[in-house]
């Protein structure tokens, strides 16, 4: 993307949101730091997968298998449940809409409106995509339903400039988009939380948080993108984000944790803790763990016959022990939950090998 384009947009998209002005910021900087999408490669896939960085592909499978278009599909389905709208932007009104409701706002494309939460499992709306492909590999499926429901399989609908407050998310996270297009900034929550760009979901704030172009570019872990029709993002759970829909928007996404993602995953959880930790019961926290535990306990070759496992999990492994410094390595593997699971995993990869 070109300087030209690059001051052209945000120019536009602050006047949404001031704390995107380009005022300080080097262009030259903000265009390095810009990421286009690419096709899809499982070797790179996986590795990004252990390595906690993102992956954008404009050629993965499409999850859509409903006939015609998603717009006609979604207005053809009774559904009496009424869904959390956020109405306004970066500091929204909350309302409860049918899905009917929905639809047709986003159509009219009058109100800034944003629906994260629009769950499918058992529902009628789960018939219109391929969730089997779409969830492959995602261990919270074969754990019991408290844990599971961290999936969180939803339709992501939003009106054009709808902006999004900078948030993290407790898991890695899939994004698929089947109408329309959306803006990510993304940077390490903690790197981020260091220098000054503040995280709605780990501080207790009431207001928009803090956040700055030239503090972004100077990140390390920072980027920017587009996600549009057809691309399919996967971002690292430990990655805050700050997104705005250019062009209104349908897609469906969902939290995963694999096999490859594991390690890294359960490490930032006990170094860092999840968001759903920050807020719940000790009794609460320790029984989450305990049934992912009893869930890496239970996986064999057997019952995941897909070779991805073989030519990655040793990988992943290893690159655990050159991410993790030996002090942060010790401290989790003292705990005898964490150390559990690493044994398992490294059971799986070294009888593989």
């Amino acid at each position: 993307m070109n300087k030209v384009d690059i001051a052209d947009l945000f120019k536009k998209i602050s006047q949404l949101d001031q704390t995107l002005s380009l005022d300080g910021v080097g262009i030259d900087l903000l265009q390095k730091k810009y990421l286009t999408s690419e096709k899809y490669n499982d070797k790179k896939f996986y590795r990004n997968m252990y390595m906690g960085r993102i992956s954008l592909f404009n050629d993965h499978f499409s999850p859509y298998v409903g006939k015609g278009n998603i717009i006609n599909a979604l207005s053809e389905i009774n559904f009496d449940e009424r869904f959390r709208a956020k109405f306004g932007g970066v500091l929204p009104e909350i309302h409860y809409l049918a899905l009917n409701e929905i639809i047709e706002k986003w159509s009219d494309n009058e109100e800034v409106m944003s629906i994260t939460d629009l769950h499918i499992r058992n529902t009628p709306i789960e018939n219109l995509f391929n969730l089997d492909q779409l969830s492959k590999h995602n261990l919270y499926l074969e754990c019991p339903s408290e844990v599971g429901s961290l999936e969180m399989m939803t339709i992501l609908i939003s009106t054009q400039f709808n902006v999004t407050e900078s948030h993290c998310d407790d898991s890695d996270g899939s994004n698929h988009c089947l109408v329309g297009k959306k803006l990510w900034l993304c940077w390490d929550t903690l790197e981020g939380l260091k220098n000054g760009i503040e995280d709605i979901e780990r501080l207790d704030i009431d207001r928009q948080c803090h956040f700055d172009l030239a503090t972004f570019v100077t990140l390390k872990s920072s980027s920017w993108f587009f996600v549009g029709e057809g691309d399919t993002l996967f971002l690292p759970g430990n990655l805050s984000h700050k997104v705005i829909t250019l062009e209104k928007y349908i897609g469906i996404g969902s939290f995963y944790i694999s096999l490859l993602n594991f390690l890294r995953t359960l490490s930032w959880w006990k170094l860092h803790k999840p968001n759903w930790e920050l807020n719940e019961p000790p009794d609460i926290n320790k029984h989450n763990y305990d049934q992912l535990q009893s869930t890496i306990s239970s996986i064999s070759f057997d019952n995941n016959p897909d070779n991805y496992i073989a030519k990655s999990l040793k990988n992943s492994i290893d690159y655990w022990h050159e991410e993790f410094s030996s002090k942060d390595r010790s401290l989790l593997l003292s705990e005898p939950m964490f150390n559990h699971c690493y044994q398992c995993l490294l059971a799986l990869a070294n009888n593989r090998h």
